[in-house]
C-alpha cells in the first residue's frame, strides 16, 4: 500500500474529525491526525484505533509505528508543528 492509500484507509475506518498523513520509511510508519482548534479527539482512544487499525491492515515490512496528534492552529514561529500529546 501507498502512503496515501494507508491515509485513506485509516480515515474511512476511523470516521474521526481528524486529517491523517502518513509518511513511511522502510519499516517505519509515522501517522499524523491533524485537527481544527474547535475539533475535539480523543487522543488516547484514537491512537489505540489507529493501531488496531493498522494491525488489520496487515502491512508487510511493518517493523515499528509512531502516531501523532497536533492541532492546524498550534504552530511555532518558524511553522514546524507541536505535539499534542
Amino acid at each position: 500500500m501507498t502512503e496515501a492509500e494507508i491515509a485513506q484507509a485509516l480515515q474511512a475506518r476511523l470516521a474521526a474529525p481528524v486529517k491523517i498523513a502518513v509518511k513511511r520509511r522502510q519499516g517505519h510508519l509515522h501517522v499524523l491526525l491533524n485537527r481544527s482548534s474547535s475539533a475535539r479527539v480523543d487522543y488516547p482512544h484514537l491512537m489505540e484505533r489507529v493501531q488496531a487499525e493498522l494491525r488489520v491492515l496487515g502491512l508487510p515490512g511493518l517493523e515499528q509505528s509512531r502516531c501523532t496528534g497536533v492541532s492546524r492552529d498550534i504552530l511555532n514561529t518558524s511553522g514546524s508543528k507541536r505535539p499534542l500529546c
